[in-house]
C-alpha cells in the first residue's frame, strides 16, 4: 500500500470513527431525555404516594408505566419470552443478572409492582434518590450492619405483600458478561423464610445495548429477556438455601447461554 493510499484509508477510518462517536452520543443523549422527562412529569405522583405506605403499590405500578414509556421513547424493540407470566395476586421474589443500567427499567416490564433492592448510592441522585429511598430498599453493600438492617426491612415489606426484586450478584460487578459473579444469599434466605417462589429472569442483551462503560454509549438493538418458571425453596437449612441459589443461577445462565449471540 502506498503512502497516499494509507493516508486516504486513515482519513476514511477517522471519519467513520467520528460518525460512530456522534451516533453513540446522540443515542446516549436520547436515552437521558427518554429517562428524565417522564420521571419529571411523574415525580409529583411519586412524591405524594411515597408519603404513605398504603399508597406505595399504586406508585410501583406507575414505575412499570414509566419503564414502558422509556422504552417506547427510545424506540427500542423489546422481546419477552414468558415461560411463566407473573400474576398480580401472587407474591414473588424476582432474581435477575445485572450487567447494564438498562436492567433496572427492563425489570419494570414484568407487569407486576415490586420493591427493588438497590445500592445506597442511588439515594444521592437528585429527586430520583428521594423516590428510591422512600419506595424501595437501599443497602450499603460494603457494610455488614447495613446489609443486616436492610434484610430486616426487606423481610418486613415482603410480609406486607410486596413483591421484591434482587440483582443477586450485588451490583454490576462482572467484567466478562454474560458470565455472572457469585450470588449473595439475601434473596434465597428471604425465599426460604417466607416460602415464597423465586422467579429467575435472564436479561440477555442489555449489556450489548448499553455496556457498563463510563462513556454510556448506547448501541441500537433489541432488549431480550426471559421470565422463567418459579422455583421454591425446599427448606431453611443452609444446604437447602445453597441448593436454591444453585438452581436459580443455573436457570438464569441457561437463558444467557441460549441468547449470547442475539
Amino acid at each position: 500500500m502506498s503512502l497516499r493510499e494509507l493516508r486516504i484509508d486513515s482519513s476514511r477510518f477517522y471519519k467513520e470513527s467520528l460518525v460512530m462517536k456522534m451516533f453513540w452520543r446522540f443515542n446516549s443523549a436520547h436515552m437521558a431525555i427518554a429517562f428524565a422527562i417522564p420521571f419529571l412529569v411523574l415525580f409529583p405522583f411519586f412524591w405524594v404516594a411515597s408519603q404513605n405506605e398504603k399508597w406505595h403499590n399504586p406508585a410501583l405500578v406507575l414505575h412499570n408505566w414509566w419503564a414502558r414509556i422509556f422504552f417506547s421513547l427510545m424506540m427500542m424493540p423489546v422481546s419477552i419470552e414468558w415461560k411463566h407470566k407473573p400474576h398480580a395476586k401472587e407474591q414473588y421474589i424476582f432474581c435477575a443478572n445485572h450487567f447494564s443500567y438498562l436492567d433496572i427499567p427492563a425489570m419494570g416490564l414484568l407487569g407486576v409492582p415490586f420493591k427493588f433492592i438497590g445500592k445506597q448510592s442511588l439515594t444521592k441522585v437528585p429527586l430520583f434518590g428521594y423516590m428510591f429511598k422512600k419506595l424501595h430498599v437501599p443497602v450499603e453493600r460494603g457494610s455488614t450492619m447495613s446489609r443486616a438492617k436492610s434484610q430486616k426491612k426487606v423481610l418486613s415489606v415482603a410480609k406486607k405483600g410486596f413483591n421484591i426484586t434482587y440483582f443477586p450478584e450485588g451490583g454490576m460487578i462482572t467484567t466478562a458478561p454474560p458470565k455472572m459473579v457469585p450470588f449473595k444469599d439475601g434473596a434465597f434466605r428471604l425465599a426460604a423464610e417466607l416460602n415464597r417462589p423465586i422467579v429467575p429472569v435472564s436479561l440477555c442483551t442489555n449489556y450489548i445495548i448499553l455496556p457498563d462503560d463510563p462513556k454510556l454509549y448506547v448501541h441500537r438493538g433489541k432488549v431480550k429477556m426471559i421470565v422463567h418458571k418459579p422455583i421454591f425453596s425446599k427448606g431453611k437449612d443452609k444446604e437447602q438455601i445453597e441448593e436454591l441459589k444453585r438452581q436459580v443461577r443455573q436457570v438464569i445462565e441457561s437463558g444467557l447461554q441460549d441468547n449470547s449471540a442475539v
